[in-house]
């Protein structure tokens, strides 16, 4: 069992119903690459599933980090940890 902490910003927390932090725990082994599809699975439903991702990848305009450091400097099958801090924080903004 990994405990993780997500956190959802800059407005993609209206996706998750208005909630910023989660923890959660996962009973597999989850890497970098496997934690965006396991979030647009079991903690989003309906139309919030592909304004978040597309075929298992953020769309763009939202920033992915892992212990505050951008998800592209890790190579992608790179394993995540107990306690990671996962952060995701949209860029787009209306007005």
């Amino acid at each position: 069992m990994v405990k993780l902490k997500l956190y959802f910003s800059g407005g993609i927390e209206g996706l998750f119903k208005g909630v910023k932090n989660h923890e959660i725990d996962i009973s597999e082994s989850v890497t970098i690459q496997t934690i965006v599809p396991w979030i647009q699975a079991n903690l989003l439903s309906g139309d919030e599933k592909h304004e978040f991702c597309v075929d298992g990848k953020i769309r763009p305009g939202i920033i992915f980090l892992v212990n505050d450091a951008d998800w592209a400097l890790f190579d992608a099958t790179t394993p995540l940890q107990e306690g990671d801090e996962i952060s995701f924080i949209s860029t787009i903004h209306g007005g």
